[in-house]
């Protein structure tokens, strides 16, 4: 049986986030991820994801895995590629921990659920010989006390009605102020005028007017590392049209993560042949947010990494 010290536990690095937001905001000038100011869940789920996979092949990297990479969806999710293991798909299970207090004694997470959503479980995007690796994302201690620390990145999407908001056949800058007595350093991105995905680094100083130095046809999101201290208006397209951000607008889309837990892996055929449904997700593991609709296992029944690690050593590569 799986035990702890078979875990394969990764510091998080600030980098990890970078480019997990990097990528999300790629997604939404894009639309792979829909456009909706309030809810940034998908979005997050997405900074995860492909934290956790940069991650991932970084471990690979250092334990001297030979290892190739496949763009999965070059349509809809550009620049998302899958790990192949000897052949073998890898599809990363990500799950939050949650806030407890997790100390180096994770003796717990072993009976704690391995899960896969029905709908995935079932699905033929997954071949028997796929490898699932489940991963657990240990948090600081009370992040979810502090959705507005005042530090990491914050995000503002755009309103739909923003994304495309000049007159045909205008071109008119995106003009900028911001009313505070402290600069921000903020990226915009969105759509160029050949329809090409476009961002620009601004510095903004307090209380004078900036213009973009490249033309948008949409505006899709603005990031930044601090949470702006002020309200910021911003202008574009119709002459007079002004959409004023206060700071409560901002959102962040990382939370604090401390850790990356490579837990264990199974075959999608093993899994599928010895999975179980779940019945009442909060009576197994309260401290995991899980599909209502869900099948699986104890951490403790997988294999572990190190035995997939001298696996594909033994295999031709």
């Amino acid at each position: 049986m799986l035990t702890p010290a078979d875990f394969i536990r990764i510091p998080y690095h600030y980098d990890l986030t970078q480019a997990g937001i990097l990528y999300a905001c790629r997604a939404l000038v894009g639309e792979v991820v829909q456009p909706g100011h309030l809810d940034l869940d998908p979005l997050r789920e997405m900074v995860v994801d492909v934290a956790t996979a940069l991650a991932f092949r970084r471990c690979l990297a250092e334990n001297h895995i030979p290892y190739r990479t496949l763009e999965v969806a070059p349509f809809s999710q550009p620049g998302l590629e899958q790990v192949i293991l000897s052949g073998c798909g890898c599809h990363l299970i990500n799950r939050n921990l949650g806030s407890r207090s997790w100390t180096d004694d994770l003796t717990s997470l072993c009976s704690a659920p391995a899960s896969l959503a029905k709908a995935q479980f079932d699905s033929d995007r997954l071949g028997p010989a796929d490898l699932l690796i489940f991963t657990y994302i240990l948090l600081q201690p009370n992040t979810r006390q502090r959705e507005h620390d005042q530090s990491n990145d914050f995000v503002y999407v755009f309103p739909a009605a923003w994304r495309n908001p000049r007159q045909p056949g205008s071109i008119t800058p995106c003009r900028l102020s911001f009313e505070s007595t402290q600069r921000l350093i903020l990226e915009i991105g969105g759509l160029g005028m050949d329809g090409q995905i476009q961002t620009e680094d601004l510095q903004l100083t307090a209380h004078q007017r900036t213009s973009t130095g490249k033309d948008f046809s949409d505006l899709a999101y603005m990031v930044t590392q601090n949470l702006p201290s002020g309200l910021l208006s911003v202008q574009h397209g119709e002459p007079g049209k002004v959409l004023r951000i206060s700071p409560d607008r901002w959102k962040k889309l990382g939370l604090d993560w401390k850790e990356i837990i490579l837990a264990g892996y199974m075959t999608v055929r093993d899994f599928r042949r010895r999975a179980r449904r779940i019945r009442s997700a909060s009576h197994l593991f309260p401290e995991l947010s899980l599909p209502l609709q869900a099948v699986y296992l104890q951490v403790g029944e997988l294999q572990t990494m190190r035995q997939l690690f001298a696996w594909v050593k033994e295999q031709p590569y």
